[in-house]
């Protein structure tokens, strides 16, 4: 009997004009949210199966989508409700954890997401008032109508229940079924492999600008910067950063013969590069150097990593025009002075010991930029130096801010701190005469735990969020 009733449903809307599925207006919200804490989760099930059929039909924006992408998509929400079905909760936690799915409008991207209700109530009101939902009482503005051309983000963490299913050939598909793969402009993967990074690049994004990788479970960047230049040598930024506890493991050999060594990745128009705890595996697979000759911004947070390897394997002539350096890790006197050498236009200098360096080594470094130290002047333009973790002689770091104030074009005025410590036990404001520089807490999430240094913390707006783009 049910059965039927849910034929005669179907069959209806399919007899629908498009004008009037253009006014289309779902059930009321307190209405709506009643049934749902009565029903369970197979009725919800059944509710998303109907929604099927009737979104084809309406001018909501997830109509643009052709059937077999809206089918894919789908598919995954099935997945997560038939799992809620299973489970002995209550009715009223089915509804409250429910998956919504619904199109989000803002200035830089439109996305299909997938998140969980209390998420949204909790997290996001405000985001969500522009949000078409597929089982929810809210219509489609006409903003949808003018969204013209715009840049796609897309926006995945893999502990999301839908993407541990294999979402990434679903993200390339629906690219393609939309013909949409040029629009694609940023990528922001969290919790990710690389292999999985490189099964989603392999599907050809001509227009990527940036690719931001948070928390890599297992990171080749040799590897990753090769299918990079295969493809997305027009890349603008490149971010990775790998947890310290992730298993440095070896791609697969079809992998590694697909995207063959290079003696040189050029990234002509990179600007921005960023990588976080840079394993020593970084020479296993390749020689290739990194060329990057437009770069304004690195940061670099480095595993314990020889310096000789890390500059055969990058670089030293393309820091010429960096701006902001960010260094941190394992750093040495000299691994620091190499790259002072070489960034000639260094405007912000920000460095983090993660380990427990000598006063002996933490002075070398400070000595580095004491304008009379040493015969070759380096950052003659620093505006503004961050120093974390460091163990310091107030005699030292004293030379050093006197030489810069004393020089006739020195910028420096700002100087942050974490974690310093002095040799004469003195808070580090009063162990140095600083002058008119400005002395300020350095508030940096690096700083706040050393051993995970280079991590992304996990919020959690963050969990179980999914996005697929919207054409």
């Amino acid at each position: 009997m049910e059965e039927r009733k849910c034929m005669r449903t179907i069959s209806d809307e399919e007899d629908r004009s498009h004008h009037a599925a253009c006014q289309l207006r779902l059930r009321d919200s307190a209405r709506d949210n009643q049934r749902l804490l009565l029903h369970s989760g197979r009725d919800l099930v059944r509710t998303v199966q109907l929604n099927k059929q009737t979104i084809q039909h309406t001018c909501s924006p997830i109509s643009w989508f052709p059937v077999e992408a809206v089918q894919l998509v789908f598919e995954h929400v099935l997945y997560i409700l038939e799992t809620a079905a299973s489970s002995t909760r209550t009715a009223r936690w089915h509804a409250w954890v429910r998956p919504v799915l619904g199109l989000v409008l803002l200035p830089t991207r439109l996305s299909l997401v997938c998140r969980f209700w209390r998420q949204i109530v909790l997290k996001m009101p405000r985001l969500w008032a522009h949000v078409a939902h597929l089982d929810y009482s809210m219509t489609v503005g006409h903003k949808w109508g003018r969204s013209g051309m715009v840049g796609i983000s897309l926006w995945a963490n893999t502990s999301c229940w839908a993407y541990q299913k294999g979402m990434s050939p679903s993200i390339g598909a629906i690219a393609l079924l939309q013909q949409a793969q040029d629009r694609f402009q940023r990528f922001h993967l969290q919790e990710i492999s690389s292999s999985d990074v490189i099964d989603l690049l392999s599907y050809r994004f001509p227009n990527l600008l940036e690719l931001h990788v948070s928390f890599c479970l297992d990171f080749e960047p040799c590897v990753l910067m090769n299918v990079i230049d295969y493809h997305y040598n027009g890349l603008r930024a490149l971010s990775v950063s790998s947890s310290n506890a992730a298993l440095h493991t070896e791609l697969n050999h079809s992998t590694i013969l697909k995207y063959k060594p290079k003696s040189v990745v050029s990234l002509p128009f990179l600007a921005s590069l960023q990588l976080a705890n840079v394993p020593y595996e970084i020479t296993k697979y390749t020689t290739a150097r990194l060329v990057a000759p437009k770069l304004k911004e690195v940061t670099l947070l480095l595993d314990d990593f020889p310096d000789d390897t890390f500059f055969q394997r990058f670089w030293k002539e393309d820091l010429a025009d960096v701006q902001h350096l960010l260094l941190g890790g394992c750093l040495t006197p000299e691994l620091v002075q190499r790259f002072l050498v070489s960034s000639h236009s260094l405007r912000t200098l920000e460095l983090i010991i993660s380990q427990d360096r000598s006063f002996s080594d933490c002075d070398q470094i400070i000595s580095l930029l004491d304008l009379h130290a040493y015969s070759e002047t380096y950052a003659p333009q620093l505006e503004a130096l961050s120093l974390g973790g460091m163990k310091v002689t107030s005699a030292v770091l004293q030379r050093m801010i006197d030489s810069r104030l004393a020089a006739p074009d020195s910028l420096l005025r700002v100087v942050q701190h974490a974690a310093m410590e002095c040799d004469s036990g003195r808070p580090l404001q009063d162990a140095i005469d600083w002058h008119e520089i400005r002395l300020v807490k350095w508030r940096s999430d690096l700083i706040n735990d050393a051993s995970w240094i280079g991590g992304s913390k996990e919020t959690s707006e963050d969990c179980r969020d999914f996005s697929l783009p919207a054409a």
